[in-house]
């Protein structure tokens, strides 16, 4: 009848359950001492919080959210501090980003109901936690909105949450707002002030001491500023800087944003030998600990560099499984990079019409949609160049069209050296004559 989870905790039988609720007395009283102990367990860190990988991840996220729900209406400070950390992560991990800016909205909201003047030393107390946890509430909420590609709200959100860590020398909520801000710089092409806010982001972590993961997460998005600017060699040393940092930690704090780029990095170096192994240790490390987050990006970079090898056959089925796994887990910008990949590869493999395969111009405009929703600079040249790629190998249309939107995205200062290496690459392996190209 009671059953055995593991780790310390244990379940009733659901027979059981449902028989004893209706008997169940002092329900608030129930409802306090079940959010304070799944804080302190769980929150706390009094035992492993729960990881993606466990068998009762669903479980443990409902405990979460009915702790988080308590606390809300009590507007009970330490308790939301508990477990604002632990909830956000489970929630991103399986890219619940909607569910992730509903929660912290509301507890942004419950802050603004502070007690008044002549309040209980107690109520005084809880109030004093609120400012502190505001920032970490807003930080969850800016990283929540980019991920669904909403950059403006999560810029504003990330500037104003900057503003105020500064204000209350908050380093670590100075460190949370400059790693959006860095993103969201990237996602428009602005490469010097992610590199700059990539480089504030570190000294701030460093200065609060923070875990090793995220300043091995830091330092990663200091190397993709690096390889945005085309500075290929700083960016390697970035990378070997984070995983030192990884490695000296064990292996099971590796941020998978790190492999993905240093793949990616390899890739675009022609080290592709190198860069497969990196994104395949990486992709089976997504798996075994079920961060379905990652997943997209090490399938969507494995096909990528499956394309730049001409090994079209895996590039086909892997770019396939990466538009599958971006559409359940993916932020935009990876579906869309997944699209104008197996776009482009199902070109080239030249039976777009085959039965069960989605036609190029299909995915290039899905990829445009996406765009749409975004609004990045970068992903629409990135967009015009597949598309110009497809055009120049359809049956029937002429080649010198889709040849010059690839030379106009080329030419595009939104384009990065990487992508204009790959474009030129990808322009030479469709053997046109020299008049075309």
């Amino acid at each position: 009848l009671v059953r055995a989870e593991g780790d310390g905790c244990f379940s009733l039988h659901p027979l059981i359950r449902r028989c004893a609720e209706p008997l169940a007395t002092d329900v608030d009283g129930v409802r306090e001492r079940h959010a304070r102990y799944v804080a302190r367990v769980i929150g706390c860190g009094a035992r492993t919080p729960p990881s993606p990988q466990g068998r009762g991840d669903e479980e443990e996220v409902g405990h979460l959210r009915a702790a988080w729900d308590w606390a809300v209406a009590q507007r009970d400070a330490h308790v939301l501090g508990d477990l604002v950390g632990v909830l956000t992560r489970l929630l991103m991990t399986h890219a619940r980003w909607s569910e992730v800016t509903e929660r912290m909205q509301a507890a942004l909201d419950a802050g603004h109901s502070l007690p008044q003047p002549g309040a209980s030393s107690q109520e005084a107390a809880r109030a004093g936690e609120w400012p502190s946890l505001s920032h970490r509430l807003r930080a969850a909420l800016a990283e929540a909105r980019f991920s669904q590609g909403r950059l403006d709200e999560a810029a504003a959100q990330a500037g104003t949450l900057l503003d105020a860590a500064r204000a209350a020398a908050d380093p670590a909520a100075e460190a949370a707002a400059l790693g959006t801000l860095a993103r969201v710089h990237w996602m428009r092409g602005e490469y010097e002030a992610m590199r700059a806010h990539s480089l504030d982001r570190t000294q701030a972590l460093r200065a609060a001491g923070r875990s090793p993961l995220e300043l091995v997460s830091a330092i990663g998005m200091l190397g993709l500023a690096e390889k945005s600017l085309g500075r290929y060699e700083q960016a390697i040393s970035r990378y070997q800087e984070a995983l030192a940092i990884a490695r000296r930690e064990s292996r099971d704090v590796l941020d998978l944003s790190l492999p993905i780029r240093l793949g990616n990095l390899l890739r675009s170096m022609g080290r592709t030998d190198e860069a497969l192994v990196v994104l395949g240790e990486g992709l089976e490390i997504a798996r075994r600990r079920r961060e379905r987050f990652a997943e997209p990006y090490l399938l969507t970079n494995l096909a990528l560099t499956y394309e730049t090898r001409g090994d079209l056959t895996p590039a086909r089925v892997t770019a396939s499984e990466a538009v599958h796994s971006a559409r359940d887990h993916g932020e935009p910008s990876i579906r869309a990079a997944a699209l104008l990949c197996r776009a482009r590869v199902t070109a080239a493999c030249g039976n777009a019409g085959s039965p069960g395969e989605v036609a190029p111009g299909a995915d290039v405009h899905a990829a445009f949609e996406v765009w749409k929703g975004v609004g990045s600079l970068p992903l629409a040249v990135q967009c015009i160049a597949t598309a110009g790629l497809v055009l120049a190998q359809q049956a029937g249309a002429d080649p010198a069209e889709g040849v010059a939107f690839v030379q106009w995205a080329m030419a595009h200062p939104a384009f990065v050296r990487s992508e204009r290496e790959d474009a030129q690459h990808r322009l030479e392996r469709l053997k046109l004559a020299p008049e075309v190209t």
